[in-house]
């Protein structure tokens, strides 16, 4: 079997989903919205916050991903350092 590795960017990208979704629903839940509402809430449509939460990260930017986390608020950083290739 052949595994695929994650480059560091879609690996960030799946941070940041994942990281969002559970953010949404803690939202949802504490704030009894529908999916409507806290899309309204996060300033992007309803279609955009379903797609966020089943996870369809080909439509998201690294960039709309970080935009939206920010709205979320959630506070993201980033931490640059040498790999192991040199």
């Amino acid at each position: 079997m052949t595994s695929i590795r994650m480059t560091p960017s879609r690996q960030m990208k799946r941070q940041l989903m994942d990281a969002l979704q559970t953010r949404v629903e803690h939202i949802r839940e504490t704030k009894e919205l529908s999916q409507a509402e806290a899309a309204d809430l996060l300033g992007v449509t309803q279609p955009r916050l379903s797609s966020l939460v089943t996870g369809r990260s080909q439509l998201f930017s690294l960039e709309a991903l970080v935009e939206l986390a920010s709205r979320a608020g959630l506070s993201v950083k980033m931490t640059v350092a040498r790999g192991s290739r040199q």
